[in-house]
Order: structure tokens, then sequence, then C-alpha cells
């Protein structure tokens, strides 16, 4: 595929949006590296004000106008304006469905942690909508979260997995059904953070 076939998979309505958002991103005072959507960034306002100073520069070579991994209460927004915002799944292959991070969500926050989410932000491929996709779940509350918990988490978060492959990292479980488990192991860091989930997934390649 040719850089020109790659970008054309998005309509010419959803390049200009994508660039209006674009010229209408400032820099914060204060934060180095986030910035703000003016009022007239095509975005609801909703939006605009929830993520004010917490943007952060685009990454994926999608038209992704920002990365935001700051507390934000994606599930209540998305719940009250998913006309406006929707879940698009993981960023890239594999990874939890949005139920798990929900059921996740939930579990985190009645330890009495924060959650935050490691979200990207897109333009849609017909340039009508703008998607979320999410990368990462952390506790936000500058603690671990206690065994219960993380095991608990790990398990809302494991997908299904469609091939069965040996991996050093990843270890296969049947649970008694013939479509083998991927469970996502709690990873504890030394900050506050709890990535849970890995680079693999239903839809990963198994290794020849």
């Amino acid at each position: 595929m040719t850089d020109d076939d790659y970008w054309s998979q998005w309509s010419p309505a959803a390049h200009d949006r994508y660039e209006q958002i674009m010229a209408c991103m400032e820099p914060v005072t204060g934060w180095p590296g986030r910035y703000r959507l003016t009022g007239d960034a095509p975005v609801p306002r909703w939006l605009r004000d929830v993520t004010a100073g917490l943007l952060l520069p685009p990454e994926a070579p999608t038209l992704q106008f920002a990365r935001v991994w700051d507390r934000v209460d994606w599930p209540a927004l998305l719940a009250e304006h998913g006309d406006d915002l929707i879940v698009a799944g993981t960023v890239g292959a594999g990874g939890p469905h949005w139920t798990g991070v929900l059921q996740a969500w939930r579990l985190l926050e009645n330890a009495g942690h924060a959650p935050q989410l490691d979200v990207d932000l897109e333009v849609g491929l017909t340039g009508a909508g703008l998607e979320l996709t999410h990368g990462g779940i952390s506790t936000g509350s500058n603690t671990l979260p206690n065994d219960e918990t993380a095991a608990a988490v790990a398990e809302a978060l494991q997908v299904d997995c469609d091939v069965d492959w040996p991996s050093t990292s990843l270890r296969i479980e049947y649970d008694g059904t013939p479509t083998p488990v991927a469970p996502f192991q709690a990873a504890h860091s030394n900050s506050d953070t709890l990535w849970i989930w890995a680079g693999l997934g239903p839809d990963d390649v198994p290794p020849s």
C-alpha cells in the first residue's frame, strides 16, 4: 500500500476537519508539552472543556489529533455523549474490550483509586465523528492496588485469543473451552502506574 492509498482511507472531509482541529491547538503556559483547543475547534464544547490543558501531541499514523493520559472520567462522558465520541477499540492490535475496561475502572474506583486511561483522540474515516482508542489504565492514586484488586482487574481485561502459539511472556489457558484465553498479568511498577494489557491480542499473527 502506498502512502497515498493509506491516507485515502480517510475522506477529504476527515482530512479537512483534522487540519482545522490541529490549527486550533494552543500550548498551555506552565504545562510543557500540553495543549488545549481554542473555541473555534470543530469539536463538541464538552470535549474541549474537559481536555483543556491535558492534550499531548499526536503520535499515531492516523488522523489522531491528541493523546490524553491525565485523569478524565471517560466512562461517564462516553455514556453521556456517545453520539459525539465513539470507542473505536484499542491502540494497536489486540487488547481488552471496552466492557472489560469499564469493569477494571469500577474495580479500581471501588478500591479507593482514581483510575486514569491512556487514550488517543482521532477523526473518524468520514470526518463526521470523533473516535477514542484506549491504550492503558493506571491507578492514578500514587499507590499500587493490593493483590486481590490487581488480580480482579487483570481478569476483567483478559481477551479471547483466536490462535495458540508458544510465548515466554504469554501464558495460554483453556478454561474448558476450545478457544484459548490470553490472561493479562497485572504488572506492578515502582510508581503509581498499573499498566494491565500487553501488545499481544486476538489480531496478532503468531510467529512462524
